[in-house]
């Protein structure tokens, strides 16, 4: 076994396990928040809130949610995020043969797509922004984040050996 075909075997487990993290991740969103805009704006401004925005809502006893709380939960996510954005990002960059502008410019919106994922919680909050902004953020970043493996993937399976 060469040192290409081990570099490979380990990026794809590592790509097996972001994954697991996205499925996970997605599963976890829709059991607490839901995938509608009006149980995703319950989540963090209360059922009383959100009954009055959106008519018909059920009442799920939820309490508006505290920037406090809003913090611990996302100090976490900052972490995660920054870590798997940032070996992502490495790995389709060396992945790249020839310039690559097009690698660079994806990059950028999936930083930013990162960035306003982890602002979300707190600016659907703050601002009272519908639940469909904290939705559409959350749908982009588990998007962008599947096409950004995805295109690893592929220029795993595809790349030829570098020669040295």
């Amino acid at each position: 076994m060469n040192e290409q075909s081990g570099q490979r075997s380990i990026v794809a487990v590592f790509l097996l396990y972001f994954l697991i993290q996205l499925v996970s991740a997605a599963a976890l969103y829709g059991l607490r928040q839901g995938y509608t805009p009006a149980t995703t704006y319950a989540y963090y401004a209360g059922s009383e809130a959100a009954m009055l925005r959106y008519p018909g809502t059920p009442d799920r006893y939820l309490q508006a949610k505290t920037y406090d709380g809003i913090l611990k939960l996302g100090l976490a996510h900052v972490f995660v995020y920054g870590l798997t954005a940032f070996v992502l990002g490495h790995l389709l960059r060396s992945s790249c043969q020839g310039p690559p502008f097009l690698v660079d410019a994806w990059l950028g919106v999936y930083y930013a797509l990162c960035a306003i994922e982890l602002a979300a919680p707190f600016l659907t909050r703050a601002l009272d922004l519908p639940g469909s902004f904290r939705l559409a953020s959350v749908l982009l970043y588990l998007g962008s984040s599947l096409f950004t493996a995805g295109w690893l993937a592929i220029r795993l399976t595809i790349a030829r050996p570098i020669r040295r």
